[in-house]
């Protein structure tokens, strides 16, 4: 497992941590989670992936919660798959690591991509309401990749959208880039949801994002994705420190 932070721009603290599964293979090196995830899910077992992703990252976060305290983000992200959604027993596999590992539904937030919402959008909202219900978070990821609807996008019963890698990258070369960004970030808004910049690496990107009014941010500037003690480190650190200098 690897973490990487999520950061409020205006305070330079975490707000979150987004979970991320890697492979360091003897023979292949590192396999690219675009890969082995794709592979997880021809060979049926995405669902034992996911539950132990869920249960090993939130069973960190909570080591967090007690050494870090106060200092502890405010909630950490996981992925989930289009399997996961469509199946029957993601509320309960849920609730069961949340108990396990003693954390409030708060502290967790779930994070599909829009094309995951858009092919289960039918079966899987209902999954969805009930984890709100319990006060998980949901986040959109890789928002603007897909092709959904403003009338599904006003089903969708989360707090966050993540808005695609590729309209920040655009910030530096495209100029059409800060008035899609600043329509992604007033729709977002408009959604009651609070819009998350994803890919962020420059401090020129990082100040035209905070310009057009996306205040939280993810991305190489502030830290890469890290493994459990280099994360440890970087929160005590960034926490202490708040500020963007720290990296």
């Amino acid at each position: 497992m690897h973490y990487q932070p999520i950061v409020d721009q205006l305070t330079g603290r975490a707000v979150g941590v987004e979970a991320l599964s890697r492979w360091q293979d003897t023979e292949f090196g590192d396999v690219s989670p675009a890969v082995f995830v794709s592979l997880a899910e021809e060979m049926g077992i995405i669902d034992r992936l996911g539950r132990w992703v869920l249960w090993a990252a939130c069973r960190q976060f909570a080591r967090w919660q007690e050494d870090l305290g106060d200092l502890a983000p405010a909630y950490l992200s996981v992925n989930l798959s289009a399997r996961q959604l469509a199946g029957p027993g993601l509320v309960e596999t849920v609730m069961q690591a949340l108990e396990a590992t003693g954390l409030s539904p708060r502290r967790l937030c779930l994070e599909l991509t829009e094309s995951v919402f858009m092919d289960q959008i039918e079966g899987g909202v209902g999954q969805l309401r009930d984890l709100c219900d319990l006060g998980v978070r949901l986040a959109m990821d890789d928002f603007g990749t897909g092709y959904s609807s403003l009338s599904s996008l006003r089903r969708f019963p989360g707090e966050f959208l993540k808005i695609d890698r590729s309209f920040v990258a655009g910030l530096r070369t495209d100029p059409t880039a800060p008035a899609i960004v600043a329509a992604v970030v007033s729709l977002s808004e408009a959604l009651g949801l609070a819009p998350v910049a994803e890919g962020v690496e420059r401090e020129a990107d990082a100040d035209l994002l905070q310009a057009l009014g996306c205040r939280f941010a993810q991305g190489y500037l502030y830290a890469p994705p890290m493994d459990e003690r280099e994360a440890t480190a970087w929160l005590r650190g960034m926490q202490l420190d708040s500020g963007r200098a720290v990296r």
